[in-house]
């Protein structure tokens, strides 16, 4: 009885082993999570300086202007021949959605599969060596793969995600397909359909992906060799299978998701190959763009040792397979899935390092396989060790420092040009950078002119213009390279418009145009360039032209509100004065104060045009009554004043003025409309006096130079006054523009005609007098003194100094007696 209830005790022995094995696997276990957790930290510490990098131009283009890629659900809006494929695109919608579209958002996105990947080539490594390799060893593959400073572009250039994830879809189903056969008898088939989908995935998000039934071929070579081949054939069979639908898919699509062209021929290939070599091995050299290489023919030297190296590589991966080496793999894995990125159409640049990304992730299996040759010899391990250790820290250095080339735009695109200089692609971006530094200078300079000393406007100004030459120099550089591309001529043109030479910006504006005549950014810069040339000459048939472009651009697409204020503004100053109100009053918003300039304007608008209503009724009445009155040549001739119908008005004033000779108020119009007309001498010869008595004269001519002036006709107002009739009343021309422009609020312009007058009459203190009241009124009294001591030194009274010494001392005492202002920062 008492035998019945005994248990069977296993021998000591036995159980003894039993706690081994346990605490074997326990160790194992924690091996296998501290390298995964090693890999993380390493990889984190190398990438975190990486979050901050701006976006690349193709990624701004791809993800900010692309607003079907910001939800999931529509992402296959955004599917197009010129596009990455429909899987990348979803993955970023994804990832745009998930992070609110934060830059650092997505690029943590990146980083997070990029070492994701690593750790799943640890973990195919692993299941390689099966046991015979150290996990520290087998780790130092995937480490190696997150660390290396080769796949720093791939990882910052969000629009190669796809990449990325081919080459973790890769990895993914090489590691599934060895846990669905770990068994010989049973097959694991959730794992099996998990690879296979893996598989299908790869391939979506790169066509390169179809080299994957030989690499799974090859692995299970290695793994397990000719034991049980003949029951894992269909298995490897489904892969082929898998592959023929995958190819055929693509191939009936009209638009398939890797759907393009090849990036170069056979011979360009092994050309790539060959120098693309080089900074993977050695992880220098590196740089976003690399010179193409060039061969004369199959016997040129360069050719011959291109394509030497390629077949060489790939006969040692196939012999090195056979004999169940993972040097084989690695060899294979590496040139096979290079080349087929190259030779199959994945909208990827011959010589750009993303090509290298997905092969990367088979070539680190080199380094474990050094390791499996030296574990043996315990005398080598020590120097193994800290070779290894200090490759990793060389490759963390190394991707550390790269990301820090990243984040300034202009740095990184110089560094390529050093290893490229002749890159029509290099000498774009430089100028694309350059000139987007000058417009963020130019937009801080607006918003912080006012409280800006004028030496320091005048330095910052200087500072602009030299951002905007040197983006014109690399575009015209550009130009020579690539003559085919007008966003370049677009670029180049604005940045001739903004230093003023304008004849070369219309003729890169029109060039631009016939390269893409349909190109509504273009009309629109071309468009903004009439009109700022025509606010400066005050040619009417030049801003004429710009409202004809800026007409052109709307046609195409809706003007943004810059652009619609600016047509607007061109309207009102060519006199369609009801159109510009009516497109200028929605834009006006709670935003814009009710002293703020463009709101002015409007107002200014508004009253013109009711001007012009009431003037217009008053034409129709005078017609019907007393047609060929005075009085309706008045009201003609104000009505296309306003409309800036200055022929028009010029025959109606002339009209009044032979009906009315002492009419001095039409004289002084007459004489702004033959201004705007460009005749100013003729205006001169017909009617060279103002009409009323010689004491008049002197104030009709000053009327005349300020209706000028305020118009932004300074030169027509400085040739009138500077004519011998006008001389004969006013002394000095330069004086009386300075109080014109005293009285107008430009202290600028009063202070160059001021200086002007007291240089042209050097013992004449009264011009100096007036610059040292001009200095007091902006408060800069330290100029206003040396005025005074130089208007003393030309022999100026007692009685014209001593006010105004008195004057200055009284405003210093003021500001001295201000309370200080609390700088808040």
């Amino acid at each position: 009885m008492s035998e019945d209830l005994t248990f069977d005790t296993p021998p000591d022995d036995a159980s003894t082993e039993s706690e081994s094995a346990i605490k074997r696997l326990t160790v194992q276990t924690a091996m296998v999570w501290g390298a995964i957790v090693l890999i993380m930290a390493l990889g984190i510490a190398a990438y975190w300086n990486s979050l901050g990098i701006p976006l690349l131009e193709v990624d701004e283009e791809l993800l900010l202007e692309t607003n079907a890629l910001h939800q999931v659900s529509t992402a296959v809006e955004a599917a197009g021949p010129d596009q990455p494929p429909v899987a990348t695109l979803i993955s970023l919608a994804l990832n745009w959605q998930l992070t609110g579209g934060s830059i650092p958002g997505l690029r943590a996105g990146s980083i997070a599969l990029h070492i994701l990947t690593g750790i799943l080539i640890f973990i195919l490594c692993r299941m390689l060596f099966a046991g015979k390799l150290h996990d520290l060893v087998s780790m130092t593959a995937g480490l190696l793969f997150v660390l290396h400073p080769v796949a720093t572009e791939s990882v910052h250039t969000l629009a190669n995600r796809g990449g990325i994830l081919a080459a973790l879809f890769m990895v993914l189903s090489m590691v599934l397909y060895l846990r669905a056969t770990r068994e010989e008898d049973r097959l694991a088939l959730p794992s099996f359909a998990g690879a296979l989908a893996a598989f299908a995935l790869a391939f979506s998000f790169r066509s390169a992906a179809l080299a994957l039934p030989v690499l799974v071929l090859a692995i299970d070579w290695l793994v397990r060799g000719p034991s049980g081949w003949r029951k894992r054939a269909p298995l490897l069979g489904a892969y082929w299978a898998l592959l023929i639908v995958l190819v055929a898919v693509q191939l009936s699509a009209i638009e398939g998701p890797a759907f393009g062209e090849r990036t170069g021929s056979l011979l360009d290939q092994f050309g790539a190959f060959w120098t693309l070599l080089i900074p993977v091995v050695t992880g220098r050299g590196l740089s976003l763009v690399h010179p193409e290489p060039e061969f004369t023919g199959l016997f040129d030297f360069h050719a011959f040792i291109a394509i030497g190296v390629t077949v060489a590589l790939i006969a040692v991966g196939v012999v090195m397979t056979v004999r169940r080496s993972p040097l084989g793999l690695a060899c294979l894995w590496f040139s096979g899935v290079f080349l087929l990125t190259g030779l199959l159409p994945d909208h990827i640049g011959l010589m750009s390092e993303q090509r290298v990304y997905p092969a990367l992730a088979g070539a680190v299996f080199v380094l474990p396989w050094v390791g499996s040759l030296i574990a043996p010899l315990e005398s080598t391990r020590l120097v193994a060790i800290v070779g290894a250790a200090a490759l990793m820290l060389g490759c963390g250095i190394g991707v550390f420092m790269r990301n820090d080339l990243w984040n300034s735009p202009l740095d990184l695109w110089f560094h390529a040009a050093s290893h490229a200089p002749g890159s029509a692609e290099i000498n774009r971006q430089m100028g694309r950078l350059h000139l987007s530094r000058a417009q963020s200078m130019m937009m801080a300079f607006a918003q912080t002119a006012p409280q800006r000393a004028s030496s320091d406007v005048a330095m910052q100004q200087e500072r602009i213009r030299e951002a905007f030459a040197a983006a014109s120099r690399y575009l015209e550089r550009t130009t020579e390279l690539d003559p085919t591309d007008p966003e370049v001529f677009e670029m180049k043109g604005y940045s001739l418009s903004r230093i003023g030479e304008i004849d070369d910006a219309y003729d890169a504006f029109y060039e631009a145009l016939r390269l893409d005549p349909a190109r509504p950014s273009t009309l629109r810069h071309l468009a903004a360039a009439f009109h700022d040339d025509a606010s400066q000459t005050g040619d009417m048939s030049v801003l004429a032209r710009a409202v004809g472009y800026y007409e052109q651009a709307a046609q195409f697409e809706r003007l943004p509100q810059e652009y619609q204020m600016r047509f607007a503004l061109a309207l009102a100053d060519l006199g369609e004065l009801a159109q510009a109100e009516t497109m200028l009053a929605p834009l006006i918003t709670d935003a814009h104060p009710e002293d703020s300039p463009l709101r002015q304007r409007l107002d200014g608008i508004r009253s013109a045009s009711n001007q012009a209503r009431s003037l217009q009724a008053q034409v129709i009445s005078l017609l019907e009554e007393q047609p060929g009155a005075p009085e309706l040549h008045r009201a003609q001739a104000q009505l296309s004043l306003i409309r800036r119908q200055y022929l028009f008005a010029f025959y109606h004033l002339d009209a009044l003025l032979d009906q009315r000779p002492t009419d001095a108020n039409s004289w002084v119009l007459l004489g702004y409309a033959r201004a705007q007309l460009d005749d100013i001498d003729g205006f001169l010869d017909e009617r060279p006096q103002p009409p009323g008595m010689p004491g008049a004269h002197e104030s009709a001519w000053m009327q005349l130079a300020a209706m000028c002036s305020m118009n932004g006709r300074w030169d027509a107002a400085e040739a009138y006054l500077s004519s011998s009739q006008a001389r004969a009343v006013i002394d000095s021309p330069q004086q009386a523009l300075a109080q014109v422009a005293v009285s107008l609020g430009q202290a600028g312009i009063a202070r160059e005609y001021l200086t002007a007058a007291a240089d042209a009459r050097p013992d004449d203190p009264q011009p100096v007098l007036e610059l040292s009241d001009l200095a007091a009124m902006v408060g800069d009294m330290t100029a206003a003194r040396g005025y005074l001591s130089e208007a003393e030194r030309r022999g100026a009274s007692p009685q014209a100094l001593e006010p105004r010494r008195a004057r200055i001392a009284e405003l210093q005492e003021r500001e001295a007696e201000r309370p200080p202002r609390a700088i808040i920062r």
